[in-house]
């Protein structure tokens, strides 16, 4: 809220961006190369709760993944690598909820049908648990490298279309 107008400036061109998108999958190649600290629910502390709550707050910025970088500020504290993506997902619930609250001034001035807003709640919910669920078996059983390579990949197209356009 502090820094709408700033963060808001950062989203009008795809340079910014796309620099977000090669620092994001640096901190994904990163953080998957640390040795899990084995920190889960039993043993966390406000210390790593407030390093993801940071790596959250810095994922404002555009390009720069929510849950990208939360997990990867969770390995980089020595939490447990499938226990990082679940919190993760459980710091995602107020800052979403939070989000939505903040946007809903743009939409009372607006002609907004409530069934298509219900609609698309609806389908967000099933999507993201679906696509939660990928990710949880991808952590548990591969890495989240595929998730740099596609934050590299993308990023430099971007980067080089923006200077050749």
């Amino acid at each position: 809220v502090l820094f709408n107008d700033l963060v808001e400036s950062l989203f009008t061109g795809i340079t910014v961006p796309a620099f977000f998108l090669l620092i994001t999958g640096c901190l994904l190649y990163v953080s998957q190369r640390m040795n899990s600290g084995g920190i889960d629910l039993s043993n966390i502390t406000l210390k790593e709760a407030l390093i993801m709550g940071c790596g959250q707050a810095l994922a404002v910025m555009p390009g720069l993944s929510r849950s990208g970088t939360t997990i990867a500020a969770g390995l980089f504290s020595g939490l447990d690598k499938e226990f990082a993506a679940k919190f993760s997902f459980i710091l995602s619930i107020p800052a979403i909820f939070g989000a939505g609250v903040f946007q809903l001034k743009d939409l009372s001035g607006g002609n907004v049908e409530i069934e298509a807003c219900i609609a698309g709640f609806i389908v967000a919910v099933i999507s993201g648990y679906l696509a939660i669920s990928v990710l949880l078996k991808l952590i548990r059983e591969k890495s989240l490298d595929i998730f740099a390579y596609y934050c590299w990949i993308v990023g430099a197209v971007i980067l080089v279309g923006s200077l050749i356009l």
